[in-house]
């Protein structure tokens, strides 16, 4: 496994999770856009809790935690949640040997497919018992078919299936390939990808460019009893250079790996390792616009607190000189009380311009502001 689940890890992963047929659905979380990931939270009777983690259109694997889902779910989640929760899985296959797989749901009352396509650019599609589809995530129309409410769930153009082609199909679809190389026609038309195609040849002695056009029915019994062997060898799990193989190639003897008990576990662990690193970057990332956020309001309270002590100080030495002047003050005030009775506001302005308590006249609401530290009165 590259960068996403090629058809043949599909093939082996889903032989390992027949186990979770019985299984009840408790609940759907989606991540929000632009990340295509789901996790299906399963109840595994005897067996307990499972989570199933699904990136499209990447990979698949049972997760050993819940990562980091919005508490609020999408449209598309809530959607899976109302028609499949309490639900039980009834089948687990993959389809045509392609990098798409269905989980049928059974209720009290109907059955749901849901398939989850992981060639690119990835879907997953909600149908009913006889494969209508009721809803998919990316409602989408090619030439070839639609996946939109309403149609019946198409595949994509067929390929050669090798896990059911017989040998003289097989010789026959060989020989019809327009690819250039037989290594190709493995890798595209048979759906194993280019690593599992060079593996297969690897374990024969026909060359990877030999014409397919040209293959002799000899050669292609040769071919056919490895591709037998590989698509049914005994799951001998490993990860190499951080990416997980169902058994180890060729190409990997002598080189550094890791061992494990199932596939699921070694994709687990490359898929797991990523997802809790960018799950710690998320909680990182999260914890530091917290902590702006907190350094902000702290910053605006300090400056609002040492605004706060300055007019406290302020306004205790206004209230001290104006105790050391209250009796001035007050003559003041009554004098010029009783000027406004029978003076304008232009006749006090001219009156006392010349006052040195008298600091300025305010026009827009007829008040007058004293220079209390330089009175006599």
């Amino acid at each position: 496994m590259k960068d996403t689940l090629s058809s043949l890890e599909l093939h082996y992963l889903l032989l390992e999770l027949q186990f979770l047929v019985g299984a009840k659905l408790e609940k759907v979380f989606q991540q929000e856009k632009p990340l295509d990931e789901f996790l299906f939270t399963l109840h595994l009777p005897s067996k307990g809790k499972r989570h199933l983690f699904v990136t499209i259109p990447k990979a698949l694997c049972l997760s050993s935690f819940k990562p980091i889902f919005p508490t609020v779910p999408p449209h598309f989640c809530t959607l899976l949640r109302k028609r499949l929760s309490n639900a039980r899985i009834k089948k687990v296959e993959q389809l045509a040997f392609e990098r798409i797989f269905l989980i049928e749901w059974s209720t009290r009352d109907t059955t749901y497919n849901l398939i989850i396509e992981l060639l690119s650019p990835g879907n997953i599609v909600l149908c009913d018992s006889e494969k209508v589809i009721l809803a998919a995530l990316h409602p989408k129309k090619w030439n070839t078919r639609s996946i939109l409410p309403g149609n019946k769930y198409a595949l994509p153009p067929s390929k050669m299936n090798p896990l059911d082609v017989s040998k003289k199909d097989f010789f026959d679809g060989v020989k019809l390939s327009n690819k250039e190389s037989l290594v190709k026609t493995l890798a595209i038309d048979l759906s194993l990808g280019g690593v599992y195609a060079e593996e297969l040849l690897s374990r024969t002695s026909i060359s990877p460019l030999s014409l397919p056009s040209l293959i002799s029915e000899e050669n292609s019994n040769i071919v056919y009893a490895a591709l037998q062997n590989i698509l049914f060898s005994p799951v001998a799990a490993r990860v190499v250079n951080s990416a997980a193989f169902p058994f180890l190639l060729s190409q990997h003897k002598g080189s550094g790996h890791s061992a494990f008990p199932t596939f699921n576990e070694a994709a687990s662990s490359v898929i797991l390792n990523q997802l809790e690193q960018k799950d710690q970057i998320e909680q990182k990332k999260s914890a530091t616009i917290s902590h702006k956020k907190f350094d902000k309001v702290l910053i605006a309270q300090e400056h609002q607190l040492k605004n706060m002590k300055k007019a406290s100080v302020e306004n205790q030495q206004k209230g001290e000189l104006i105790y050391m002047h209250y009796t001035d003050l007050q003559k003041f005030i009554s004098i010029l009380a009783t000027e406004r009775k029978t003076l304008s506001w232009k006749e006090i302005k001219e009156k006392y311009k010349d006052n040195p308590i008298v600091a300025s006249f305010d026009d827009s609401n007829n008040t007058v502001t004293l220079d209390l530290p330089e009175a006599t009165l």
